[in-house]
Order: structure tokens, then sequence, then C-alpha cells
């Protein structure tokens, strides 16, 4: 009979089971955020980790003179906004921001351009210090090679000397011994 239950139970057409979920409250929408329009000698500075206190006096002075202007720009802007009006940048004013930051990136593009090139020049003091030092090493390793070869050669004429006095010391006492045996 169980099987049979079971049987049953299948056939049935399945329940649904709803659980209530705690409802959590719903987000507020976020007020859309404002891009921050970034000029290129910040863009720049952001990208080489600098910061002002790095730079050059001379790119000081031109960062100083983009602060002026923009400080005038925000004040225009802010003026603008007090009387009720939108503010929109003149393109004549928006070409003196640009080219005010394009000459604060040519003094750092100098200013990374230097640190390049002496980095690169330390990097060419490094190689070439390596290089003299194991042309001092190979020099060092050809003069020990060749000073044990000149030990070698000494020491073999010094074994070919002894072992030719050897055999003429030899040779000298067979001739006098032989010149005995010739008397007697």
């Amino acid at each position: 009979m169980a099987i049979n239950e079971n049987q049953e139970n299948l056939e049935q057409e399945p329940q649904e089971v709803v659980e209530k979920v705690a409802e959590s409250p719903k987000p507020q929408p976020k007020a859309p955020e404002k891009t921050k329009f970034q000029f290129p000698h910040q863009l720049l500075m952001a990208k080489h980790n600098l910061t002002v206190k790095g730079l050059s006096e001379k790119t000081k002075e031109y960062l100083g003179d983009f602060e002026d202007f923009m400080k005038h720009v925000k004040m225009a802007k802010t003026s603008a906004e007090k009387k009720g009006n939108e503010y929109v940048l003149p393109e004549a004013k928006k070409n003196k921001l640009i080219r005010l930051s394009k000459s604060v990136c040519t003094c750092i593009n100098d200013i990374i351009d230097a640190k390049e090139e002496e980095q690169n020049r330390k990097t060419e003091e490094r190689l070439l210090f390596r290089q003299k030092r194991r042309e001092m090493m190979n020099k060092t390793q050809e003069e020990r090679r060749k000073a044990k070869e000149e030990e070698r050669r000494k020491a073999k004429e010094e074994e070919r000397r002894k072992a030719k006095e050897e055999e003429e010391k030899r040779k000298k006492e067979e001739e006098e011994d032989d010149t005995y045996g010739f008397f007697f």
C-alpha cells in the first residue's frame, strides 16, 4: 500500500510553496555623479605619481598661472549661478585653460625625460662597470692560467734538466766503472 500512496502523491499536481521573505527597503536612486573633468597636466601628474613639490620652479610657475586663471573661471561660474543663470564656459577661456595645462605638461615631460635619461645613464654605467669587471676577471683568470702553465713548463723543464743531469751522472759513473774494468 505504501507504493500506491507514493504513486498517488506523484500523480497529484505540485503545490506551490511560497515563503514570505522580509522585504528590504528599496535603495534610493542616487543622484547622478558628475564626472570630474581633468586637464592634461592633472592626468600626467597622476600617471607618473608626481606632486607639486617634485616639480621644477618653472613648472610651478606655469601651474600657478593655470590655477589663477581657473580661479577666475570658477568665480565667474559662481557669480552666474548666484544670479540664477547657467554658466557656459566660453570657448576662448576653455582654449586658454587647455593651453596653460599643456604648458605645464611640456615642463612635466621635460622632467620625466630628464629622469629617464638619468636612469638610462645609470643603467649604462652599471652595464659598463659589469663589462669592465668581467674583462678584469677574465684577464686575471688568463694571467693565472698563464702563470700555472709557466709553472708547469718550468717544472717539466726542471724535471728534464734533473733527468739529463742524472743521465749524465749515470753515464759518467758507467764510464768510470768501465775504465776500471778495462784495465783489470
